[in-house]
């Protein structure tokens, strides 16, 4: 072997070990820094999967305030053509199943249904059962905000009956339930035009104004 192939072999040699060497840094840095890389994924992905989440229970929520407004327009044909003074009364008499009033995006706590002994303490308590000794009682209070409890068979359908109670939804999203039976998402300015504009109609026709926070028809 001459002398050029000698320092061909040694040159060969010399990269490869460089080679190696860059490899063992490289993997090197990527373990030191696969926690940084694995918690900047998660700040990435998991905030999209909960908006994916709350997305279907914004339109849960829709369905189910839709649901709600059918049970109101029984009521309506049982009772001539008055609305129940609060959505509690359903319950008893149309047979809505109280977890119904609860939002699927919201925190609050599931209805509780017992006997008078076995609520004893809790108040109120709305009835299911009365012949049977049921009753349902709300910890955290229901989900959605009512204000048809005054509307009559002739008033028109664009006016407000109920609607999701704030921070239910991501972002502030809220569903309106109108008197028609539709119900829409709006952001919460959408909500508040719509709700001034139901007051303003309210004010017209000498009804009783109702604020936002308002809970339930009184």
């Amino acid at each position: 072997m001459d002398q050029n192939e000698q320092q061909a072999m040694v040159s060969e040699a010399n990269g490869a070990g460089k080679k190696r060497k860059r490899s063992r840094r490289m993997l090197t840095i990527l373990v030191a820094l696969s926690p940084f890389i694995l918690i900047a994924a998660v700040d990435i992905i998991i905030p999209g999967i909960a908006r994916v989440k709350d997305l279907a229970r914004l339109a849960n929520c829709k369905s189910q305030l839709g649901g709600i407004g059918a049970y109101l327009v029984l009521y309506q044909c049982d009772y001539d053509e008055t609305m129940p003074p609060t959505l509690q009364t359903l319950i008893a008499a149309e047979g809505l199943e109280p977890r119904l009033l609860i939002c699927p995006g919201s925190d609050a706590d599931a209805a509780v249904v017992g006997s008078r002994e076995e609520l004893e303490g809790k108040e109120p308590l709305w009835p299911l059962d009365e012949e049977n000794d049921q009753w349902v009682y709300y910890p955290s209070g229901i989900s959605y905000a009512y204000r048809g409890g005054d509307l009559t068979e002739s008033d028109p359908g664009s006016v407000i009956v109920a609607y999701d109670l704030p921070d239910n939804h991501y972002n502030g999203w809220r569903n309106v339930l109108f008197f028609d039976g539709d119900v829409k998402k709006m952001s919460e300015e959408e909500f508040q035009a719509a709700l001034e504009k139901d007051n303003q109609w309210r004010r017209d026709h000498g009804r009783q104004e109702i604020p936002a926070e308002k809970p339930d028809w009184q």
